[in-house]
């Protein structure tokens, strides 16, 4: 990327890329929940026009609809952090009418491959319900804990406020305590504030 042509010529070649042919048994990477931006060149260059295309960089302007179909290819070449960049898309209803239902879907995808920031955004759908998806606590706890194995702060930072508060757990304030310091270290500015 630089200016006028150059950019250009960088996103046709990026399409390139991210249009390369595709046979799964051959391309699709193994998904490593450590390590969720690891994939092939296709859906890399894929995630990197969802991304110009939200933003409207090198010269272009933004465009949901657009990004939404190089997330959508990202996601069918096996790039699983792709299915939370088109929930959330959809959650918040950025650039396209909001849609909690295929928000849910695709947290509901990234979360089951098993990408921990997907299981946390998951997790705040079902913990406290959306147009068309009902609350369901237990099922929220369940996926929190998952994105915790993961070391996702706004999860661990989800599960210490229920065991501050007895919500969906028994009150347990070492627990939440630890919790909160775990997110804490992670980055978590709320679980700061609550570990001060």
């Amino acid at each position: 990327f630089g200016d006028g042509d150059e950019n250009d010529r960088a996103i046709k070649s990026l399409k390139r890329a991210a249009l390369t042919n595709y046979v799964e048994r051959l391309h699709r990477p193994v998904f490593d929940p450590d390590n969720p931006e690891m994939n092939t060149a296709s859906g890399e260059a894929a995630m990197m026009l969802g991304a110009i295309y939200r933003q409207g960089l090198y010269g272009t302007k933004a465009d949901m609809d657009e990004a939404c179909r190089w997330y959508r290819r990202a996601a069918f070449v096996g790039h699983v952090a792709a299915y939370k960049a088109l929930g959330d898309i959809q959650y918040f209803g950025l650039g396209i009418p909001r849609d909690p239902k295929a928000a849910f879907a695709n947290y509901q995808r990234g979360a089951k491959r098993p990408l921990a920031a997907a299981q946390a955004a998951l997790g705040d759908m079902l913990e406290h319900g959306d147009d068309g998806v009902a609350a369901d606590l237990p099922t929220a706890i369940a996926w929190y804990r998952e994105a915790v194995k993961h070391g996702d702060p706004d999860a661990a930072y989800a599960l210490a406020h229920a065991y501050d508060s007895g919500r969906g757990v028994p009150l347990d304030r070492e627990v939440a305590f630890g919790l909160y310091r775990q997110a804490a270290l992670k980055g978590s500015a709320e679980a700061r504030v609550a570990v001060g």
